[in-house]
């Protein structure tokens, strides 16, 4: 009988140890980021932003000053962060007060765009969806060649 109740306690713990494990690894993984973000994306992103409203648009100095920037990303492979972080920051010092501000408005909406909305909600045409680790690579490649293409023409 005694071997009876170890046997009981001893699964009984390993249960709830396993529950908490569980748990743990559950809330860890909601909290935590599904993937890490992509600093040569998230410049590109913010330019873009920049450039949709003639306040905080790039001024032709900038968009000289950037450009070389700009190109050298081009050359940083998506999965090197600091490189890509590196490029990031330098092309943020480029920015004004205003339009570090305009960017930082942005952030505090959720990253919605003018109006406030992100776009509409799951399930509907247009709805953003999670992309793989290849189609972002292929975004942010479009993404940097077309704001290369605007600043050059704004440059000229």
């Amino acid at each position: 009988m005694r071997r009876y109740r170890w046997w009981i306690a001893a699964s009984a713990l390993v249960a709830l140890l396993a529950l908490a494990g569980g748990a743990y690894y559950l809330a860890r993984s909601r909290l935590a980021p599904a993937r890490p973000a992509d600093p040569g994306l998230a410049i590109v992103l913010a330019i873009r932003i920049l450039e949709r409203d003639p306040a905080t648009r790039l001024t032709r100095e900038q968009a000289v000053a950037i450009l070389p920037l700009l190109r050298a990303l081009q050359e940083v492979p998506p999965g090197d962060a600091e490189a890509a972080a590196a490029f990031a920051r330098a092309v943020r010092d480029r920015f004004t007060p205003e339009q570090r501000a305009a960017l930082r408005a942005v952030r505090q909406r959720g990253g919605a765009g003018p109006g406030g909305t992100a776009g509409p909600g799951p399930g509907l045409p247009g709805a953003p969806r999670r992309l793989g680790p290849e189609q972002r690579a292929q975004l942010r490649g479009r993404l940097l060649q077309e704001t290369i293409r605007a600043l050059e023409e704004r440059a000229r």
